[in-house]
């Protein structure tokens, strides 16, 4: 095994240099998405990469009509998670600074998996980095599981998954 922090002082007998694309982390501002974020920065330090940091709104689905109380809820309820992806990225680029890390910002709306995969896409990512909550197989069944559907989608990018505690 060969530590990152040796690879960006030695290189790899496998590598020309210092991995150039962008290090990818998706965040929601969570004590454990932190942790992301802090092993991703770690990571971007040590290849001098540059490091972009996203989170994602999901869209609240309605299948029935809503009258205009339930309209302000919603409206209520986007603004709220439009504050908590602010939030996120603000903390991200505050991991990001203690680690020497220059960090770009990106909101995005849809399914989390498929919004991370194509921003790494759209960037040219060289590695995603992402959390999970190390759900077991019958949560994984209810809730989906994004690192997964990450792993499976992300077609010429490498996947980070940060083990953390399950809630």
């Amino acid at each position: 095994m060969i530590r990152a922090d040796h690879m960006a002082e030695h290189g790899s007998e496998c590598d020309d240099g210092p991995m150039s694309e962008p290090v990818l982390v998706a965040t929601h501002g969570t004590p454990d998405a932190d942790a992301v974020v802090r092993r991703a920065a770690t990571l971007a330090d040590a290849f001098g990469a540059q490091l972009h940091a996203v989170s994602v709104i999901q869209p609240i689905d309605v299948h029935a009509p809503v009258g205009p109380p339930g309209a302000a809820k919603l409206v209520e309820a986007n603004a709220a998670l439009e504050d908590q992806a602010a939030a996120a990225l603000r903390r991200a680029t505050e991991i990001g600074a203690a680690h020497r890390c220059e960090v770009v910002e990106h909101v995005r709306r849809g399914e989390p998996a498929h919004a991370i995969v194509q921003l790494a896409d759209d960037i040219g990512a060289g590695v995603i980095v992402i959390g999970s909550r190390g759900l077991d197989p019958a949560g994984r069944y209810v809730l989906g599981s994004v690192p997964e559907r990450v792993l499976f989608d992300a077609h010429g990018h490498d996947v980070f998954v940060v083990r953390s505690s399950p809630t």
